[in-house]
């Protein structure tokens, strides 16, 4: 995909929020990620990951930070998916809490810095 079609893509639900402040980033998967995720002073910049969707409908804003996925009931392949664009969007290192009590972390080697 090009640089004009990914820019065309829609970000995904309150990634309007994102400033270029967070350098941590939560992602909510599953049934509560709405509730969880909903935008307030006090809580970590947050996207959520609709579930039934396909990350690379999204154009997410994560370049040069860490991203937490919390899956929350989410099948873990739709959320290897969403992992993988995650890294695609320049994040520098996932971390995924799949629940279990693991939290497993993807580096980026290829990550750029944000701005």
């Amino acid at each position: 995909m090009n640089n004009s079609a990914a820019r065309q893509r829609p970000l995904p639900p309150f990634g309007n929020q994102i400033d270029s402040e967070s350098d941590l980033i939560l992602c909510y998967c599953g049934p509560r990620a709405w509730r969880l995720a909903s935008p307030s002073a006090e809580r970590v910049a947050s996207l959520v990951f609709p579930i039934g969707r396909d990350p690379s409908e999204y154009r997410w804003p994560v370049s040069g930070r860490s991203v937490l996925v919390l899956t929350l009931g989410q099948p873990r392949t739709s959320v290897d998916f969403l992992v993988i664009e995650l890294l695609r969007a320049g994040a520098d290192t996932v971390y995924l809490d799949t629940g279990s009590g693991d939290l497993l972390a993807y580096k980026n080697p290829g990550a750029v810095c944000a701005p």
